[in-house]
């Protein structure tokens, strides 16, 4: 060579895009969704165009395919806004893990019609979701070669170094013409593989009552950087299906969100008087047993879900059933054996007629008070 030392320009990292990530689409079964979208079409009852948070979830012996929903505690909603903190994440991967499952994911609704990438809090979201699942992760290999940064020749030997890879090669050059030494100089390079781990998870937003699109989300373990990338769902088949009654979605909605109206207000939106009856004992045996979370549930929250009748309406009430009862026994003749009218008949004709004549959110009382004021007619203990 003519210069005993050769420097040369020091190698640049190489673009993350020589790594090969291999992320599929969103697999995930019809039970799973559905039981995603009747959380929505319920929400929408209690709290009418206002976004809400879950966690998709698979077995952890097939973490393939999402096959379940679990909608999460601690949750703090509005119309565009919908956040967990670091605590309800936590709280949420211990119960779903206790249960056999890992989070693959998470999902909420936007109320509105159109979609758009995630911002704001839903990026907040990510990544404390993302950086929490540790188990979700891949790790890609590059295949690199690296020109040197330095050659150096001294006393017969050459020393070929690498900076950036703090790399140095060093051999006898003695043995070797002019030719062959700048030949080798010219063509050598380092060969190193690298390694890079990202964590991951999947977001589905829903968008109004038909409409989904997904997000993959990857956080990088060494930049600390969070990225998004659209993807798509496909629906597949599992032994691990999601089963579900509306009244255990409903007590789920009730005792894991925090509404700025009371809870009483909050239940009566639910159309369905019987499913609402069902889904509030259930709420109030649990607060009862201190499984609520305090944050979420003062002392004192519980107020009656339907009106009780006033003096006025009491009064009414038992003169239709002292009048009732006067009606059967003058209705049989005579001349024939007093028919016995049961009790249940009676209360369920009365129930009929007091309707109509009562608030709509009195009628689920007015059964009670006909059948107090029945009983004490008749002389008996309710």
């Amino acid at each position: 060579m003519g210069l005993e030392t050769k420097l040369f320009k020091k190698s640049q990292k190489q673009p993350d895009e020589d790594f090969n990530f291999e992320f599929g689409p969103l697999k995930i079964t019809k039970e799973a969704y559905n039981k995603m979208r009747r959380y929505q079409q319920l929400f929408e009852t209690l709290s009418p165009r206002t976004e809400f948070y879950a966690y998709m979830v698979s077995p952890k012996g097939d973490n393939e395919a999402v096959t379940d929903v679990f909608l999460a505690p601690r949750q703090d909603n509005v119309h565009a806004h919908t956040e967990v903190d670091e605590e309800g994440v936590g709280i949420s991967a211990r119960a779903i893990e206790s249960n056999g499952n890992r989070i693959r994911g998470w999902t909420h609704y936007h109320p509105s019609d159109g979609w758009f990438f995630s911002s704001g809090e839903d990026q907040d979201n990510h990544t404390r979701i993302v950086t929490a699942l540790t188990y979700n992760k891949q790790t890609a290999c590059r295949k690199k070669e690296y020109k040197p940064t330095s050659i150096q020749k001294k006393e017969g030997k050459i020393s070929i170094n690498n900076e950036f890879l703090g790399e140095t090669i060093e051999f006898d050059a003695a043995y070797l013409d002019e030719s062959k030494l700048e030949e080798l100089t010219k063509n050598f390079t380092f060969k190193k593989d690298s390694y890079k781990t990202v964590l991951f998870c999947y977001s589905m937003i829903l968008v109004g009552d038909n409409r989904e699109y997904v997000e993959l989300i990857t956080f990088d373990t060494k930049t600390k950087k969070v990225n998004l990338q659209l993807t798509k769902i496909e629906f597949v088949e599992s032994q691990n299906k999601a089963a579900y009654t509306d009244k255990e979605l409903l007590v789920d909605l009730l005792t894991r969100i925090k509404y700025n109206s009371p809870l009483s207000k909050v239940v009566r939106n639910i159309e369905d008087k019987k499913l609402m009856i069902k889904a509030w004992k259930e709420v109030k045996k649990m607060s009862k047993e201190q499984q609520l979370p305090t944050e979420l549930y003062p002392k004192k929250i519980f107020k009656p879900i339907f009106k009780q009748p006033n003096k006025e309406e009491t009064v009414a009430i038992e003169k239709k059933v002292e009048t009732k009862l006067e009606t059967k026994v003058s209705e049989t003749p005579q001349n024939q054996p007093q028919k016995e009218t049961t009790d249940e008949a009676i209360i369920k004709e009365l129930e009929t007629q007091t309707y109509s004549t009562f608030a709509q959110d009195l009628k689920y009382t007015i059964r009670t008070t006909i059948k107090k004021i029945l009983f004490k007619m008749k002389g008996r203990q309710i």
